[in-house]
């Protein structure tokens, strides 16, 4: 008996953590839904086939698969790597030839692989089956390292350009300003609660002065000063980067606190901003992301290949759609 898998697998990108959501689509059996975290130090575009080798590998393990399997691979790449896509697709099918996992050695038979832009499954989402049903679409995704755009213009991918404005370049001014030389992943949830929650006790666990009131206010001023900027800086990067479109979605962690400021900006190239972007159900009626992950910081992060799934879901009727 021959076993057929789909996986569609989060960026395999070169972030320290990657986190990636496997989901499988075996043909006699109901769509399933399987995540974990792999971590890994490397950090460079050699490490991309290894990390998707990874992700295959704790797949055949959870899901008790024997050694010969076909599996087709859906994944999505940010525009800064999706230069190297032809690349991945040669390194990744040599490699899956043999695979050396810890259970010992498997063999993939890639029946076919399809590597997309970041934004891809929310836009292709909204311009079949949500609120920009068979209009043009552009995507703007508000991360953590990069801002990129993308863009569907009667159906055909367009004007895909990335920046490295994202939220860490806000943490790192912040931690310049402050003058506190706190590191910038000790920085990521603080700053996130305070801008989100007015929430300012995070600062005391990363406090490195006696005099913490003094601290907090010269933190509270190096924030305020980097998003002014922030919003300056992105502002004039997508002046060069839009097009005119019928309908705008902002994604990404970024998109929740940075969004709202942007909209007398966007309404120049849209008629319509959907500026919650991550929240997708809105617009595929009983459908909705899983609470396992809804109800956690990774809904974001989620968020492209949830759509990547759904559309394949819909299309082998396993998920019911209304619009």
């Amino acid at each position: 008996m021959e076993h057929f898998f789909t996986l569609i697998i989060s960026p395999p990108s070169f972030d320290t953590t990657v986190c990636s959501c496997f989901l499988f689509h075996p043909p006699d059996i109901p769509l399933d839904l399987y995540w974990a975290c792999i971590r890994s130090l490397l950090v460079t575009p050699s490490a991309i086939v290894p990390k998707i080798i990874a992700a295959i590998a704790v797949a055949h393990r959870h899901f008790k698969l024997p050694n010969k399997f076909i599996i087709s691979i859906t994944s999505v790449l940010p525009p800064g790597e999706f230069t190297y896509v032809q690349n991945v697709v040669r390194d990744l099918s040599l490699a899956l030839r043999s695979c050396e996992t810890p259970a010992g050695k498997i063999y993939p038979r890639l029946q076919d692989i399809n590597i997309y832009p970041e934004g891809y499954g929310v836009l292709n989402w909204h311009r079949i089956y949500g609120a920009a049903r068979k209009q043009d679409v552009g995507i703007i995704m508000l991360g953590f390292r990069n801002t990129s755009v993308l863009f569907s213009r009667q159906g055909e991918l367009t004007g895909l350009k990335s920046s490295d404005r994202g939220f860490y370049q806000v943490l790192e001014q912040i931690s310049s300003l402050s003058g506190g030389g706190y590191d910038e992943k000790d920085l990521v949830i603080p700053v996130w609660d305070y801008l989100i929650n007015k929430d300012e006790s995070g600062f005391k666990r990363i406090s490195r002065s006696a005099n913490f009131n003094l601290e907090l206010s010269k933190i509270k001023e190096a924030i305020e000063t980097s998003i002014i900027d922030y919003r300056r800086n992105l502002r004039g990067w997508l002046l060069g980067a839009m097009q005119n479109t019928d309908m705008i979605v902002l994604c990404g962690g970024n998109a929740e606190y940075i969004g709202d400021s942007l909209n007398d900006f966007l309404q120049n190239y849209a008629k319509y901003i959907e500026g919650r972007g991550y929240m997708i159900q809105q617009h595929i009626g009983s459908t909705s992301i899983p609470a396992e992950i809804a109800g956690t910081d990774m809904a974001v992060r989620y968020l492209d290949i949830y759509c990547l799934w759904l559309e394949l879901s819909c299309k082998n009727k396993k998920v019911p759609v209304s619009v």
